[in-house]
């Protein structure tokens, strides 16, 4: 069996085309893994879910951000910090309206959808994480940031300590614990636990490669491929131009320093 780890897409539909074409040129897959984060902040939210929600056996778990655009509440800075920092003013007006625009989009009657909020009911519906047994018995937990949360600054990042991973992952009856949330591609091994994170298709850490994973599971063992796909980061900014989205300093903020020479 092989499945694709997948993560925070962030309605980078670009990324996500250059990841399930590298995928069919891999020899294609037998399911999808998804841990969450697929739409807020980006530009194509819709052309993301359409994307996704047409691949066979895939199973998905929600991200920070989905839950963010269900409940209408907002990643940081607060208002509190604003109010202590006007600095941050102009960073929270666009943290705002760029999570309306992605509602408000997701929201939009289709002519092939009779109900308006159907992608904000289904995010809404996604599980905080997934069981699933290998071949071999391997034991995987899916979760976004850590078991029990989906958000927060505890996760795998590339340099998390040992005495964290430990602390965060350790005794959650898994043997396989694969996480989103951090974007850094990486994955540990401590205390009998590995922990994997895929990295980011849309908002990549360590260069503009969308990164994603692929596990082969068998009944000897799995193994997991790291993989990063390059894809067009100019194209992303012009689309950002042409859908007149609210909040451009943000995006180009949350992307990081390549996407702004991209363009």
């Amino acid at each position: 069996m092989r499945y694709a780890l997948i993560s925070d897409i962030h309605g980078n539909a670009i990324g996500l085309d250059a990841v399930l074409a590298d995928i069919a040129e891999q020899g294609g897959v037998d399911g999808y893994l998804f841990m969450g984060d697929y739409v807020a902040i980006g530009t194509d939210p819709l052309g993301v879910l359409t994307r996704i929600s047409q691949l066979q056996n895939a199973v998905f778990i929600r991200g920070n951000t989905d839950r963010y655009l269900f409940e209408g509440s907002f990643p940081p800075p607060t208002v509190e910090q604003a109010k202590e920092n006007p600095e941050l003013i102009r960073t929270i007006v666009e943290v705002h309206s760029g999570f309306a625009w992605t509602q408000g989009v997701l929201a939009h009657l289709r002519a092939d959808q009779t109900n308006a909020l159907h992608w904000l009911k289904w995010l809404a519906s996604l599980p905080l994480d997934i069981r699933l047994t290998l071949p071999d018995g391997t034991r995987l937990l899916l979760v976004h940031a850590r078991p029990g949360h989906d958000d927060g600054a505890e996760g795998l990042y590339a340099k998390s300590s040992d005495e964290d991973i430990s602390k965060w992952f350790v005794g959650h009856d898994a043997d396989l614990i694969c996480v989103g949330h951090s974007h850094w591609q990486t994955e540990r091994r401590i205390n009998g636990v590995h922990v994997v994170n895929p990295g980011s298709v849309g908002n990549p850490k360590g260069g503009i490669t969308a990164k994603y994973a692929i596990l082969e599971a068998e009944k000897s063992g799995y193994q997991v491929h790291m993989r990063q796909v390059a894809f067009d980061a100019q194209a992303v900014l012009k689309q950002l131009d042409e859908v007149r989205h609210p909040a451009p300093a943000y995006i180009r903020l949350f992307y990081g320093e390549g996407f702004k020479g991209a363009n």
